[in-house]
């Protein structure tokens, strides 16, 4: 097979971290090691720059960029679409993939369009459910409420919207079944396909411990949408019932300050540990000293930080919404509760951390389940769905 050449766009990149950057990341050193691979990201400043790697085979291109005012986290590139133009037109790549549709990714929409390339898209983010919770979505979402009664009419037209950017996609990747099916209902018009984002199952790997240590974790971004406020009020119950019980909080975000707030006033300081900012390579030591993996979110598409707890063998308690709908099959790896309760989640919770047997059953399954989401095995679906779109070597 010939090698391809393979540009990518992502208005959030590497030093940021979330999933998204990981998995741009991650899928890109892949695809390097047979193919020309070139990243158009933010350069986290007012500077532009040219990254050389994997033996010069994948080029990261970065334009400046400045934060959000209410979301310090985000930042938007400013893009010179130009520039950015006769950088693709010279690369000349064979298909254009954008994970992000702000104003890098938009701007990957029109140079295809100019240039008649395939356009592929993948859908990391549920926008109906992110975009609501966030200032100064929250606002609008609030005037709906109050003026027409409405609750989802500001989630309706972020899926017009939505749905007006990706259907210009050749190609939608969704990395779970569960968000294709949402796609499907909203009425996307483009071909969708699931691929997963991969977990390295190799860094992730579980250590067997027979007796819980009644320790809960979360990890991940400390911000609105996540709910981490749901988490800590269920701990607050479940150490009613399990006294030598602790939670660990990893991460960090806008909700921080706010959080550690409610922490002390509910009297929980000693027994609740944020322990900020984790590099990755570390990550795995967290996971494997806790029981079981915790999280509120209601708006993720394949969290990375689920994928990896199951990987090291963790129970999960989440949300039976979007993506972790998918991910967790009730008493089988871990429980769904239908919204955001605490009481529903402390409850679920109680009933893992009390049955050893039924924590090893949940994390043996989990394991089996990461070990079919291995990067090489998603790598090798991307270039197959590439070298579809393009009819490569007839």
């Amino acid at each position: 097979m010939h090698p391809m050449k393979i540009a990518y766009f992502t208005d959030t990149y590497i030093p940021q971290v979330n999933g998204v950057t990981y998995v741009v990341d991650t899928h890109a050193r892949f695809l390097a090691k047979k193919n020309k691979v070139r990243i158009y990201a933010p350069a986290y400043g007012l500077r532009s720059s040219i990254e050389r790697l994997e033996k010069g085979n994948l080029i990261i291109e970065r334009y400046p960029s400045g934060p959000v005012i209410y979301y310090k986290e985000v930042h938007i590139p400013f893009v010179d679409i130009g520039k950015m133009y006769r950088s693709v037109k010279k690369f000349n790549p064979d298909v254009i993939h954008f994970h992000t549709p702000l104003t890098i990714g938009i701007s990957s929409m029109i140079i295809a369009k100019y240039l008649k390339i395939p356009l592929i898209t993948t859908y990391h983010t549920l926008w109906s459910e992110t975009l609501p919770p966030l200032p100064p979505f929250r606002v609008i979402n609030s005037f709906f409420r109050n003026q027409i009664g409405q609750d989802d009419l500001l989630r309706d037209t972020i899926w017009k919207v939505s749905n007006k950017i990706f259907d210009y996609c050749d190609v939608i990747i969704s990395p779970a079944n569960i968000i294709k099916d949402e796609l499907i209902l909203h009425n996307s018009k483009s071909k969708i396909v699931v691929i997963s984002n991969g977990v390295d199952t190799n860094k992730f790997v579980p250590k067997i411990r027979t007796k819980t240590n009644f320790r809960i974790l979360y990890i991940g971004r400390l911000s609105a949408e996540k709910n981490v406020d749901v988490i800590i009020k269920a701990f607050k119950i479940i150490r009613k019932k399990i006294n030598e019980a602790t939670l660990e909080i990893v991460g960090d975000g806008p909700a921080a300050k706010t959080l550690k707030i409610l922490v002390k006033k509910l009297g929980l300081t000693k027994m609740v540990v944020f322990c900020g900012y984790v590099p990755r390579e570390k990550l795995v030591s967290y996971y494997n000293r806790c029981d079981i993996f915790a999280t509120g979110s209601a708006m993720e598409v394949q969290p990375l930080t689920v994928l990896e707890a199951m990987s090291c063998g963790l129970p999960i308690v989440g949300i039976n919404k979007a993506g972790v709908a998918g991910m967790i099959k009730n008493g089988v790896n871990g429980f769904l509760i239908p919204t955001p309760n605490s009481h529903k989640m402390a409850d679920k919770i109680i009933e893992i951390l009390v049955d050893d047997g039924l924590r090893a059953k949940m994390g043996k399954y989990n394991r089996k389940i990461a070990l079919k989401n291995r990067p090489n095995l998603s790598i090798k679906k991307l270039e197959r769905l590439y070298k579809d779109i393009l009819h490569f070597g007839e």
